[in-house]
């Protein structure tokens, strides 16, 4: 879980779209594919407004992704395999029915990968930023 500061450039409803910089704990992560400072929504827990500086959550899931996306397909041609086998008792067959687990497999991982790959909120604001210099 990645946790980063950020700043709430707008809200609507449950959620929040804020700006945000990555940081060192980004590294490797999926979310930001450049580096550079970029918005995102986020569910909006604790009522944070415009201006806000707040401290986001990541629930990064790249790895389940890809476990979803490289190591299942396999699994999915084994089992298919098998199934068929035990079913048709018939080679032919049976490699026909690996192919028709994986092309389902491809499917399902296709609707996963539409939907995010992570999940984001926000956590707390942040107190420290408050501007002293008024005081």
């Amino acid at each position: 879980m990645i946790r980063e500061k950020a700043e709430v450039i707008s809200t609507k409803g449950k959620y929040a779209k804020v700006k945000m910089t990555p940081g060192s704990d980004c590294d490797g992560c999926t979310i930001c594919k450049h580096g550079k400072p970029f918005q995102m929504n986020v569910f909006n827990e604790v009522n944070a407004a415009v201006g806000d500086m707040v401290i986001i959550s990541i629930d990064n899931m790249p790895r389940m992704f890809t476990v979803i996306m490289y190591i299942s397909p396999i699994i999915s041609m084994i089992v298919g395999y098998f199934l068929g086998m035990a079913i048709f008792k018939s080679e032919d067959l049976s490699i026909l029915s690996s192919f028709v687990f994986l092309i389902v497999h491809g499917a399902v991982a296709l609707v996963i990968s539409k939907k995010k790959k992570y999940r984001a909120f926000i956590v707390n604001k942040c107190e420290d930023d408050i501007n002293t210099s008024d005081v």
